[in-house]
């Protein structure tokens, strides 16, 4: 946890087969605490559209709660379909480093 926000780390790869996994750890996350969520992608080799959208639905239900969801550090493949999807506004400019 970093000050004022919870940091969620992807490592290796988050798809079809991990999705149910990540769905179950953002909405423990989300339902335990009031903090910002930020989602580190550094370390995670693979994202595909199923956990892209799991991450989509949890910004959704931290909007609702009036807190945010950002993406800091994607690595060259989830910042591939980040941009792809016209989504790469989620990764704030200083958290892309």
């Amino acid at each position: 946890m970093e000050r004022g926000v919870t940091v969620v780390a992807l490592r290796g790869e988050a798809d079809i087969a991990t999705v149910s996994l990540l769905v179950d750890a953002l909405a423990g996350v989300i339902a335990g605490n009031d903090r910002d969520l930020i989602v580190d992608l550094a370390q995670t080799a693979f994202l595909d559209t199923a956990a892209l959208r799991a991450v989509l639905r949890a910004r959704q239900d931290l909007r609702r709660r009036g807190r945010q969801l950002t993406l800091r550090s994607p690595s060259r493949v989830p910042l591939r379909l980040l941009a792809a999807f016209g989504l790469s506004y989620l990764v704030p400019p200083a958290a892309a480093a």
